[in-house]
């Protein structure tokens, strides 16, 4: 819940205590990390078309986007590995090789 200005509910007395609040936040946080670790785990071995957005030379990987994180992903990370330079801004084809909660690991197949 959140108070929208000008509306009926914005008048409603605050009677929830800050660690209510807390622990009902911490529990459909613990949910979501379920729900989400399941849906990325189905992705393993699939295939997608990815653009690439950026290169990490920490971690000699790039970043990527694609479909398969719209519309409701906006925070999970694609990390995507290649044995070959890939110019940013170009698409290529990615299989998804290990996922945890939130992220995606890739590699760039031919």
């Amino acid at each position: 819940y959140s108070e929208e200005e000008n509306t009926p509910a914005s008048h409603f007395k605050d009677d929830i205590s800050k660690k209510e609040k807390e622990r009902r936040k911490n529990l459909i946080m613990e949910k979501q990390r379920i729900i989400s670790k399941k849906l990325n785990k189905n992705k393993i071995n699939n295939i997608y078309d990815c653009l690439i957005t950026s290169y990490d030379p920490n971690s000699f990987s790039y970043n990527g986007v694609t479909n398969l994180l719209a519309p409701d992903d906006i925070d999970g990370k694609l990390t995507i590995y290649s044995k070959k330079e890939i110019k940013l801004g170009s698409i290529v084809k990615i299989k998804i090789v290990n996922s945890s909660e939130y992220d995606l690991e890739a590699e760039v197949i031919d």
